[in-house]
């Protein structure tokens, strides 16, 4: 399968934008409005938008050249491309957005496929949990019909790939326009799972096996959230074309796989893995701390929305001693 262009254009070398990514008024430094773990978002234009290879790694660490020439080769570019054409038939244009590629120089000058996207208003999810939405629970109810699709969506490309997509709210963003909520990036299941099917027991076929289980516990709390029906289920098994056999038979398989290569995996939620780390063997802890660990782990970066709310209640319980479940309720958006 050959590059699938960004529509209206030719060839690898054609640049489909007459002008540049846009430029902070200010420092006049080209403006970058979301960073992730691999990428830059730059705005392109009113319409699209550049995702370049983030230079950084997620613990501020130079990127080395040799990681930067993995994201963005054409072999990956095609397994990308690949998955999208599954993922997107799954969950249409209302809930996943495209990506397509150019060949170009990147911020350093640097030759290789850069990834664009059709631009898409609003915020992600996990700015406006806290912010938007009181917690995940109240987010989930208030987008109950478009969450139904989504975790079903997400069981279906279960089934379609062997593991399962990168589904995390950071990857979701919500339309202000449209209202609709959009999967912005879903990982290359089709390449984890070959990497999971090989006889090597590698520290990256560990890391894929320990995200997928991560993935499915999200799924599952959220289909958990929305309190489906009966009813309401086999409504959405019809309309997806997949039952709770598929499904089971996809997990078995996965489990299988990750017991014969020997490792051991148990998901633990995050804020209890990190109240553990901080607490130690100690019953109680005051806010101070925990404020600290928590300027300590963002180091450089700006928090977003939700985290600056959770930052302003930790400061105005600085001096306040509570155990792990008051901390939890306070931190778990």
């Amino acid at each position: 399968m050959g590059i699938e262009h960004i529509p209206n254009t030719n060839n690898d070398n054609e640049f489909p934008f007459p002008y540049l990514p846009s430029r902070d008024t200010e420092t006049n430094e080209e403006k970058i409005i979301g960073t992730g773990w691999e990428s830059q978002v730059k705005m392109l234009g009113p319409d699209w938008v550049l995702k370049e290879v983030n230079p950084f790694t997620s613990w501020g660490e130079e990127r080395s050249q040799e990681m930067i020439n993995y994201l963005r080769n054409p072999e990956r570019v095609r397994a990308i491309m690949d998955d999208q054409d599954k993922i997107s038939k799954i969950f249409g244009e209302e809930h996943f957005a495209r990506s397509y590629f150019i060949y170009g120089k990147d911020q350093n000058g640097k030759e290789g496929y850069i990834l664009v996207q059709k631009f898409i208003p609003g915020k992600a999810l996990s700015e406006m949990i806290g912010v938007d939405y009181k917690n995940t629970d109240e987010m989930i109810n208030e987008n109950r019909e478009q969450f139904k699709d989504i975790v079903w969506g997400l069981k279906k490309s279960f089934i379609e790939f062997g593991v399962p997509i990168d589904f995390h709210p950071g990857n979701l963003i919500k339309n202000e326009k449209t209202g609709k909520i959009v999967i912005m990036d879903t990982g290359i299941p089709s390449r984890e799972f070959k990497t999971v099917m090989s006889d090597e027991r590698t520290e990256k076929a560990f890391n894929i096996f320990e995200n997928a289980y991560k993935r499915l516990d999200r799924m599952n709390r959220y289909e958990r959230l929305l309190k489906l029906t009966e009813e309401e289920k086999l409504e959405l098994d019809n309309k997806y074309d997949i039952t709770d056999k598929q499904y089971n038979d996809r997990l078995e398989n996965l489990n299988n796989m990750k017991n014969e290569k020997g490792f051991e995996i148990s998901v633990v939620n995050p804020v209890d893995k990190l109240l553990n780390n901080i607490f130690g063997g100690r019953d109680k802890i005051d806010g101070q701390e925990l404020l600290d660990y928590a300027f300590k782990t963002l180091g450089e970066r700006k928090p977003t929305e939700s985290q600056e709310i959770i930052l302003d209640k930790l400061r105005e319980q600085s001096t306040v001693l509570g155990n792990k479940a008051y901390w939890k309720n306070i931190i778990e958006l």
